[in-house]
């Protein structure tokens, strides 16, 4: 037999397995289970939750059809965004949900990911508040805040009394951490830190109370500061970006310096500084929500 002929055969055989197997399967009524296939759950998730990630899920999916559904037809048509509604999801627990302590829920990721998903159902321009608030912003200050920074500002922001955002992606660069402008200068005489820059395309700006900001140091290393803007203010905008032609009813903005030489000031930073692996880790954890292991790195205190 040539080597042709037997990857002839061979190729027949493996057809004919196919078929069988696919024949097998799509011909079966039901298990003896009595399990049948719902196009709804085609995986059957559903069976491989815990009673309490549903019960959760199905309190929150309540929430979300009754009191954000008739909202956002008219908040996705006139671009806005009404602030109440972190409160209301914050009151929830559903902010920060996986956060252990600091007034959190301490889920599991699964529960935070069905959680998220039911806004979704919504509008993503929901879900992309929540998920900017909750692994951005609360999860970068929990996961390498100072205890004073966690103690301070993750219980404001669990409940939805502050509202941050994450400062990384720049007008001509995008979120490539390589050639980011935005800049840090540290002043020896005040010791403290002059941020110069500007950020665009970032969820939740306009609306803001703090604003995590990545910047470059002038030892090349990329730090990150956590930007009040009550108490830091000076020479700083956030203009919101309008004509979007999807998620609408979030607020995306910029993050600017005006014609002030410093807008914001830091304490300088005493630790080891491994924030380029802990920005782009923030932003794996917010998609994927892995467990990812990190060297320690300390958002400074603005």
């Amino acid at each position: 037999m040539s080597l042709n002929q037997a990857r002839q055969l061979s190729r027949l055989g493996l057809k004919k397995l196919r078929k069988n197997v696919a024949k097998k399967l799509f011909s079966q009524k039901a298990s003896v289970t009595g399990a049948t296939f719902d196009w709804e759950d085609p995986l059957n998730l559903e069976s491989q939750l815990t009673e309490d990630e549903i019960l959760m899920r199905d309190q929150f999916r309540a929430y979300c059809q009754e009191k954000l559904m008739p909202r956002i037809v008219e908040a996705n048509r006139n671009e806005v965004f009404d602030r109440e509604i972190m409160k209301e999801i914050g009151q929830l627990g559903v902010l920060g949900c996986t956060i252990k302590g600091y007034d959190c829920a301490g889920v599991s990721s699964v529960s935070y990911g069905l959680l998220t998903r039911e806004v979704e159902r919504v509008d993503s321009s929901y879900r992309s508040a929540v998920s900017v608030q909750s692994s951005l912003v609360m999860g970068a200050i929990y996961q390498w805040g100072t205890e004073e920074q966690k103690q301070r500002y993750i219980p404001q922001l669990a409940v939805g009394e502050i509202i941050g955002c994450f400062g990384l992606t720049e007008p001509n660069h995008g979120s490539d951490i390589g050639t980011m402008e935005t800049n840090a200068k540290y002043d020896e005489a005040s010791k403290t830190y002059t941020l110069n820059g500007a950020k665009t395309w970032i969820t939740n700006s306009p609306i803001s109370d703090i604003f995590i900001v990545w910047a470059r140091c002038d030892d090349k290393k990329v730090r990150g500061f956590i930007v009040n803007k009550k108490e830091h203010g000076k020479g700083l905008e956030a203009p919101k970006i309008t004509g979007k032609f999807s998620l609408r009813a979030s607020q995306t903005g910029m993050y600017l310096k005006t014609k002030h030489d410093a807008f914001i000031r830091s304490t300088k930073d005493s630790q080891p500084s491994t924030a380029v692996s802990c920005s782009l880790a923030t932003y794996r954890q917010s998609r994927l929500y892995l467990s990812i292991l990190h060297k320690t790195y300390t958002l400074k205190k603005v």
